[in-house]
């Protein structure tokens, strides 16, 4: 059996990673992920030589980032993952929203249900897609963690327009968003099969673009298909 990860920090979008909008960089450090055809790399410098950090993982498999000073010797917690419940990896499933201001932690992406001839009461399509580009479309989800990036693939040239097109065109495609959302967002990335660990923030987070059947899509909401804007976090 395949271990399933304790946590996951999200797909980084040139600002953070999506699944915590909260550690960016700042007036004490800077963060920087790098990834190209020689080296993948994520890393962090400080701004102030009065200061000192570690990251750590804890005997529960928790990421602790601790900051403290040389002279005052004082450790400080800064961030911790996962730091709330919705922060374990995928709690509430494929196609399963979860959020700590949900009454029961988790809920089903808006188009899905739960699937009742299921003991596992997965969420699953209210109405299937017809892989025509006529009949399905896309509904957006701001302040989102992006899904898990296993089935995914990205291209750094991509408009997000050309992103929704590619998308509409692949039946396997379920859900698109921008690779790096600095400035007016660049790039694409899109996701196949399944959608897992999706978290919803109050503040934060992205702008994920999610397939659906054009009959799901309810006219004159903020999740038209053809209105895209980059949500910074």
């Amino acid at each position: 059996m395949v271990p399933k990860p304790h946590v996951r920090l999200g797909s980084w979008n040139g600002l953070s990673f999506t699944g915590t909008p909260q550690l960016r960089s700042q007036e004490l450090f800077k963060l920087d992920f790098v990834s190209n055809e020689n080296e993948v790399y994520y890393k962090y410098e400080l701004l102030t030589t009065s200061l000192e950090s570690g990251l750590v993982i804890n005997r529960s498999g928790d990421l602790q980032r601790f900051m403290w000073t040389g002279t005052r010797n004082i450790n400080r917690i800064i961030y911790s993952a996962p730091e709330d419940k919705c922060g374990a990896y995928n709690v509430c499933g494929a196609f399963g929203l979860c959020s700590v201001n949900f009454p029961q932690l988790c809920a089903c992406l808006q188009g899905f249900g739960q699937n009742n001839s299921s003991m596992s009461s997965r969420c699953v399509r209210r109405t299937p897609l017809s892989c025509n580009a006529d009949n399905d479309g896309f509904k957006k989800f701001t302040r989102m963690k992006l899904p898990d990036k296993s089935l995914s693939l990205f291209d750094k040239t991509m408009t997000l327009e050309e992103c929704e097109k590619t998308c509409l065109k692949n039946c396997s495609c379920t859900a698109y968003a921008n690779l790096d959302v600095k400035d007016e967002g660049t790039g694409c990335l899109m996701w196949f099969d399944a959608l897992n660990d999706i978290k919803e923030f109050d503040t934060g987070g992205q702008d994920l673009f999610v397939k659906m059947a054009t009959s799901e899509l309810v006219s004159g909401d903020s999740t038209a298909s053809k209105r895209h804007s980059t949500k910074q976090v």
